[in-house]
């Protein structure tokens, strides 16, 4: 069971969804986020679940992990992301409960009610979303003064590949 704050933007998984007879895990997908330029509304909508084995994702916490689908090309450059590149159509599992964030994690944010992926840095003030891309996208510099409803949702964990035929 998913639920989401629209004031806030957090997601929340209330019950785990885990298969206890085997080495699976279910995950939900709750829709996509860009990987270009933070144009995708941010909002839930649960498109199903993502059966991932448990030695793929290895020691987490399963109740705090969902997915999104990858749209865009901006982290298509990406080599440090466990999985990766994250390419347009691949999932991203996402860790709702890390908050030490430091420079160099890949996250999901949210900008004015838009979702995105991109790597994180800080400083001072400034947080900066940068894009690894094999195309020329500019960062995005946010001061979270301007933006009160800036906020990070989660650190990338992983990145699954959706192979298309």
């Amino acid at each position: 069971i998913i639920s989401w704050n629209p004031k806030t933007g957090a997601i929340k998984v209330l019950k785990p969804v885990e298969l206890e007879t085997s080495a699976l895990l279910i995950l939900p997908i709750l829709g996509a986020a860009s990987a270009g330029s933070a144009a995708m509304v941010a909002k839930e909508s649960l498109e199903g679940y993502l059966k991932v084995s448990k030695s793929i994702l290895g020691k987490v916490n399963v109740k705090d992990l969902f997915v999104v689908r990858v749209s865009g090309d901006s982290l298509n450059n990406s080599k440090d992301i466990p999985g990766g590149p994250a390419e347009d159509g691949d999932y991203a599992v996402i860790d709702s409960k890390y908050k030490n964030y430091k420079n160099g994690d890949y996250v999901l944010s949210v900008i004015d009610d838009h979702a995105n992926l991109k790597r994180f840095y800080r400083e001072g003030n400034q947080v900066i979303l940068i894009s690894e891309s094999r195309s020329e996208i500019p960062p995005i510099y946010i001061d979270p003064q301007d933006f009160p409803d800036y906020m990070i949702n989660g650190k990338i964990m992983r990145i699954l590949k959706n192979i298309k035929k």
